[in-house]
């Protein structure tokens, strides 16, 4: 079956990812990224958390079982350095090449004062620093890190090249600047940060200066985003986070917020509150999305009904021509 239209159709590629341990728990993979080398990064919520593939699915490496708790977000810049937020445990990690921590921002178990409780960003009554259950982290070309800070908080903060905090900004809400779970944040080649604002179905642009650009709300729950070749590929994870007939998709985009492609399922009408069945190819409630060189999508989810055995990962190739 062919999903998408126009430039954009894509085709399941049917066994990625089966030939992966069954005991590694598959079935809730918040992050996934594909690094320059076309490597396939998949970050896991069970053992190993990190998993590192080639596109076609042969293991290269594990690693980080010592290191990560219950990692949340994940990218990786130009010279292969890993940029991992834990946010189980309130930090955000940059790794080498050879998976040495070179930086750490936040203090280990320490998290915040918003008011919220737990990690429900409905509880959070102020933003404050970082971090309290952060979701993502990315470098910018003059090296500045951004973090978005997320579950617990509602604010993206800026780091120096150092690690060292610059500003924040954001407060919970509805309106320009404000957050309702700033969920994922990538920066295109105009150096305007795109901001996954969750449960507020947009996603907001500012410089990187935090001034506020325009917003973006052709979409339901942004959660994950990824430019390549400039172009937007926009994971939605919609309704639920349940194993249901949720419909989620794949949206792509160019940089000016029009929409180019959409890959779901046929059946399903295009608001929030009809479902429909999902196929076996698809996918319940997408969480990260990476793109190779060749153009093929890579999208993870999560979930908290999904069945031990569910490999919550999918590849889809890119259909070129007629």
């Amino acid at each position: 079956m062919i999903y998408g239209y126009g430039d954009y159709r894509y085709e399941l590629v049917k066994d990625w990812g089966k030939n992966l341990p069954k005991e590694w728990g598959l079935n809730s993979v918040p992050g996934i990224y594909v690094d320059s080398k076309d490597h396939v990064y998949i970050m896991s919520r069970s053992k190993p958390p990190i998993i590192v593939c080639t596109t076609e699915g042969e293991v290269l490496d594990t690693w980080g079982d010592d290191i990560l708790v219950r990692p949340h977000g994940m990218y990786i810049d130009e010279d292969n350095k890993i940029y991992i937020v834990d946010g189980e445990v309130h930090v955000a990690y940059v790794f080498n090449e050879d998976k040495e921590i070179l930086m750490t921002l936040g203090v280990k178990g320490q998290k915040s004062d918003t008011g919220a409780i737990k990690k429900n960003f409905y509880t959070v009554k102020h933003s404050a620093g970082p971090f309290n259950y952060p979701t993502h982290l990315t470098k910018a070309r003059n090296g500045y890190l951004f973090a978005t800070d997320g579950y617990g908080n509602a604010r993206v903060h800026r780091f120096k090249p150092d690690g060292t905090l610059d500003f924040s900004w954001g407060e919970p809400g509805h309106g320009p600047g404000e957050f309702m779970l700033p969920h994922c944040v990538v920066i295109d080649d105009q150096d305007r940060l795109l901001v996954a604002d969750r449960h507020n179905n947009r996603i907001q642009l500012f410089t990187m200066d935090g001034e506020f650009i325009e917003e973006w709300t052709n979409m339901v729950r942004p959660a994950g985003l990824c430019i390549k070749d400039g172009i937007l590929y926009v994971g939605e994870c919609k309704q639920t986070l349940t194993f249901d007939d949720s419909p989620s998709r794949i949206s792509i985009f160019n940089l000016k917020g029009e929409l180019l492609s959409r890959l779901e399922n046929p059946d399903a009408l295009d608001t929030i509150d009809k479902t429909s069945i999902m196929p076996d190819e698809l996918y319940r409630c997408v969480h990260s999305i990476s793109v190779d060189s060749e153009g093929s999508i890579y999208v993870t989810e999560v979930g908290q009904k999904h069945p031990a055995d569910y490999l919550a990962i999918r590849k889809y190739r890119r259909v070129k021509g007629d």
